[in-house]
């Protein structure tokens, strides 16, 4: 395999390049990989791997390059803060795509009346970011996959191919989707010239800063699994909604050591039915002291009328 290398060179206009490997547990090269370099939520380089899992980006601007983000389909994404290896090898570990019967644990756990309530665990979460409320006008770029998965085996056929696109939304528009939540609640008719029966809300993209929400807070108890912590002081954290009537939702957090989150699973279930819908997010690591929830990466899902799951990936190749 090639060998790869940090460099931080003068380049015209104040620009540095940075180039290195993306490869697997195995030593096999990952192509088609996203590596940026960020500086805050400014993405300040941008890359994909060859075929043969090289990389090169050009860091814009003069601006100090605080952490590099690598995100691959298949593979966990991570996160990479200085000072940075020399030779730069990032090796990636594979990463099941989580499916929709992940999301019944949530739902069954609320149940249990052995659970023990920690109220002040959420809080501390949500003081390690800023007030959602307060956030300004959010663009992500994005590429996206749509598949669907058949019942009752849960085997994955694709059904369209990849595509580019950009979202952006201003804070007015987040209290309008956060208003929309509170009139109907977490799910509400589809379109009647589309297949789908049931619309929900965007919380892997746009509305990912709802788990972060005052309404979010005071309608969910939260449930900390102290004995799940690893070695790195990772736990994990659920979220069980109070009123389980009509259509709510279920959320597993997975907690870094700093009480930031790295991971949020949500179903969103009806009182007298099986998990409809939910999704998967993941985050980067937030500036300090308060930063923001950033997704790397994230999945959607809902049941459709015929019984089998709609599901679409998303892969973040920007966010400012």
């Amino acid at each position: 395999m090639v060998g790869a290398s940090l460099s931080f060179m003068a380049a015209a206009r104040g620009a540095a390049q940075l180039s290195g490997v993306v490869r697997d547990e195995a030593g096999r090269p990952i192509p088609a990989a996203v590596v940026e370099g960020w500086s805050g939520h400014a993405r300040t380089g941008f890359s994909e791997t060859a075929d043969n899992g090289l990389f090169r980006i050009v860091v814009e601007g003069g601006r100090p390059l605080e952490s590099i983000a690598v995100r691959a389909i298949g593979f966990r994404p991570r996160a990479l803060a200085p000072p940075f290896a020399i030779p730069l090898v990032i090796t990636m570990q594979a990463s099941m795509v989580p499916l929709p019967e992940i999301e019944v644990v949530a739902a069954e756990a609320c149940t249990t009346t052995r659970s023990r309530d920690h109220p002040a665990l959420w809080a501390a979460v949500r003081s390690k970011y800023a007030d959602p409320q307060a956030l300004g006008t959010v663009t992500a770029e994005f590429r996206s996959f749509d598949d669907v998965v058949a019942a009752p085996d849960l085997s994955v056929r694709r059904d369209s191919l990849p595509g580019r696109g950009k979202f952006g939304l201003t804070a007015e528009g987040r209290a309008t989707l956060e208003g929309v939540i509170q009139r109907r609640g977490y799910r509400w008719p589809g379109d009647p010239l589309r297949a789908e029966k049931w619309d929900y809300p965007p919380l892997e993209r746009e509305l990912v800063t709802h788990f972060l929400s005052r309404r979010f807070a005071a309608s969910h108890r939260v449930v900390g699994f102290a004995d799940s912590a690893d070695a790195k002081g990772v736990m994990a954290a659920l979220l069980c909604a109070q009123r389980r009537t009509g259509a709510f939702v279920d959320a597993i957090v997975t907690l870094r050591a700093d009480s930031t989150i790295e991971l949020i699973r949500w179903s969103v279930k009806t009182a007298p039915g099986a998990p409809e819908a939910g999704g998967a997010v993941l985050l980067l690591p937030p500036d300090q002291p308060l930063g923001r929830l950033v997704p790397t990466a994230s999945m959607a899902w809902r049941r459709t009328m015929a019984g089998t799951y709609r599901q679409r990936t998303y892969l973040f190749t920007g966010w400012k």
